[in-house]
């Protein structure tokens, strides 16, 4: 759950590269010289100071997760975060 809030986190900083666009099919002459390694994804972009916490807010209530973080930089370029979610009944999490 907390690798889910991460990524919710990274979309609303706006730390999430655009998907690129697909590669155009090769023909059946470059199918047969040489198969195309697709480059590996590049890694998630950091999130510093991470705290994700678990709460219970009513005796025999489900969790609700909160995760806060916030981006390097300085001034106007830093960014902070503050998720509050619960789990659905199949362990995806619904942030508000």
């Amino acid at each position: 759950m907390k690798a889910q809030l991460e990524e919710l986190a990274r979309t609303a900083l706006g730390l999430t590269p655009p998907a690129s666009s697909p590669a155009p099919k090769p023909t059946a002459t470059a199918r047969r010289r040489s198969k195309a390694v697709p480059p590996p994804p590049p890694p998630p972009a950091p999130l510093l100071d991470e705290q994700f916490r678990v709460f219970e807010l009513a005796y025999g209530s489900g969790a609700t997760l909160v995760f806060s973080a916030h981006t390097g930089g300085v001034g106007a370029e830093q960014k902070f975060v503050t998720l509050v979610a619960q789990p659905d009944l199949y362990g995806n999490v619904l942030c508000c």
